[in-house]
Formats: C-alpha cells, sequence, structure tokens
C-alpha cells in the first residue's frame, strides 16, 4: 500500500469532512484521521454502511478534501492496538466539536469498520 504524502497527511488531518465516492460525481461524507504515517476511515453505521461496504469489497473509490481527490484502496484493521488508536484520534479532532456525533464513531459495532486507505 503506498501512503499518502506528508502534505497530502496535513490536508486530511485538517479536514474536518471528506467526501468518498464509489460512482461518478458521487461525494458522500464522511470523517478521516491520521495517526502517524496512517490514514483511516470508519463507518458511522457500522457494516451497513453502503459506502464502507463499497470499499471494503475493492471497488474503485474516490476520496476528495478541498481540491484534491484520489482514487483510494482500503485495508481492514485487525489489531486492537490500532484500533484504539484510531478511536483516540477521532476523540481528539472531533470531541470538542460534536461529542454526540463522535460518540457515534466510538460504539463497538463500528469498530470492526475501520480501516487504513491509501491511494490506490
Amino acid at each position: 500500500m503506498v501512503d499518502f504524502s506528508a502534505d497530502e497527511r496535513k490536508l486530511l488531518g485538517e479536514t474536518d469532512e471528506v467526501h468518498v465516492g464509489f460512482r461518478p460525481g458521487q461525494r458522500i461524507p464522511i470523517w478521516i484521521v491520521v495517526d502517524g504515517d496512517a490514514v483511516y476511515v470508519r463507518s458511522v453505521r457500522g457494516p451497513d454502511g453502503k459506502w464502507y461496504r463499497a470499499l471494503a469489497a475493492g471497488r474503485p473509490f474516490t476520496l476528495r478534501a478541498g481540491d484534491a481527490e484520489w482514487s483510494i484502496a482500503g485495508q481492514h484493521v485487525t489489531d486492537q492496538a490500532e484500533i484504539a488508536r484510531v478511536s483516540d484520534a477521532f476523540t481528539h479532532k472531533y470531541q470538542q466539536r460534536w461529542a454526540g456525533p463522535t460518540a457515534a464513531m466510538l460504539r463497538s459495532e463500528v469498530l470492526p469498520t475501520t480501516m487504513r486507505v491509501a491511494p490506490a
């Protein structure tokens, strides 16, 4: 998996809401976090989220932040320590402004949807 550049990680880390899509022109708003050199997403709807299912199935997928756009691939995270770091990253980035939605991203049923994403 190729990683995002330092500048791209900075952009993604500073962007509150990015857009993803698995169809041309589709723009689904989601949250994104950066932990070290890795970029992560998680489905607030758990495994039922349509965008999550498309990414998990390996469908062609785009990520947009500001004026930047990438084709991306996702890799499930199964390491519990890594999932905990991602939860901490979501808490740090979003808790102060959006406590309720942040709590939804930390529910046990959504933790297995944690995915590391990178340019495809």
